[in-house]
Formats: C-alpha cells, structure tokens, sequence
C-alpha cells in the first residue's frame, strides 16, 4: 500500500512539474522563445526552394538551391536554379556572382540590407534591439523593424521542432519572398570557414558598389 502511494505522489509531482514547465513556457516573452531558438545552433545548412509573390498573391519567380549559415556574420547562398548564382558574405563583406553573366559584385554587407543571411547571421542580441517581435496564429515569428528600413517592411521565421523550416521577407513594395528549407542540419559548432571564401574566377568582371 506504502509503495501505491508514494508512485502516486511521484506521478502527481511529475504532473505537477509538466504544468509548470508548460506554464512557464507559455509566459515567457515571445522575443525571448525566438531568441532560445536562434541560441540553439551556431550553424545552418540546408536546401532551400524560394517562391517571390506580388502585392496581389502573384508568383512572381520562383529558384532552389542550397546555403550555409554561420554566425556571426558569415553565409552562402548558391542558387542552382533557374540561373546559377553564387552569394558569400564573410567579415563585413558581400560578394555576388552572376554564373551566366561572368560578373562579380563585391559591396559592403551593412548596404545589401535584410536578406535570410543577414537576418539569421546577426547577432541575437541586437535582432532584439532592431525589431519588435510577436506571434501570429499560424506559428509565424513575426518581426517588425523598430525604425522605418527602406528595404524591407516585414520578416517571419518558422520552425519545426525547434528548428528553422521557413523564412518570410516583405519589400516596401509589398512583394513576398518566402524560403522553405529541406534536409536541414543545425550545428552547435561553426562551419568551416573555407566555405566562405571567395575568390573572383579569372576572366569575369569585377564590379565595386
């Protein structure tokens, strides 16, 4: 009978102690949920498909391919189709690669304004500092800029488990560009940083903005 009893005071306390840990889940700040994910991992890599919407809910383009996400500040984005291009931004600095065009673009990172790189690249603390953060009812992290951005209105994360499944940029023109990541593979260390490094191919034209 004593042993009855004391399984069910420890389920009860187990009970107990789940309601607790929900309740407080549920109380924390929404910024602060985000920022438990985005602590989570030091690295991303992943597939990704994009799908670019007018302002009516047209499609406007649609491209696939595969990037690499490390913080702070580093990331590639090879884009495999329609056309080939290639982004790496690493130490301040932005490069684009136009395959077809046989042209390079190396501008500074702080002028490219909000992309999925930037934004998943910066550094938690100061996201906080930039944008206003809620929870729209379909599970949307939704962050809006403190300060008016001429290059973006709006920005949404997703994520499932815990971890990044999609990613939404609105333009002050109110055209959506909205990620969808596969296969994707979080990491707690850094990529190597060999991935980010870029060296103009011989033969192409380089451009400076």
């Amino acid at each position: 009978m004593f042993i009855m009893q004391r399984r069910a005071c420890l389920a009860i306390n187990a009970l107990l102690f789940i309601c607790v840990i929900n309740i407080y889940a549920a109380a924390l700040p929404v910024a602060n949920q985000l920022a438990s994910y985005l602590n989570r991992y030091v690295s991303y890599s992943a597939n990704f498909s994009q799908v670019t919407y007018s302002a009516q809910g047209a499609v406007m383009q649609r491209s696939q391919g595969r990037m690499w996400l490390s913080r702070p500040g580093r990331f590639r984005w090879e884009v495999t189709a329609p056309r080939k291009q290639l982004i790496i931004a690493n130490q301040g600095v932005l490069w684009v690669y136009d395959v077809d065009l046989a042209q390079v673009t190396q501008q500074n990172l702080s002028r490219q304004g909000l992309t999925p790189g930037v934004l998943l690249t910066t550094p938690v603390a100061q996201l906080a500092q930039q944008f206003n953060v809620s929870m729209s009812a379909d599970g949307w992290f939704q962050l809006q800029p403190r300060q008016s951005d001429a290059n973006f209105t709006a920005a949404a994360l997703k994520f499932n488990q815990g971890v990044l499944s999609a990613i939404r940029i609105v333009n002050p023109l109110g055209q959506t560009s909205e990620f969808t990541l596969q296969q994707v593979q979080p990491s707690s260390k850094p990529l190597s940083n060999e991935l980010f490094q870029f060296k103009p191919p011989p033969g192409v034209d380089v451009l400076t903005d």
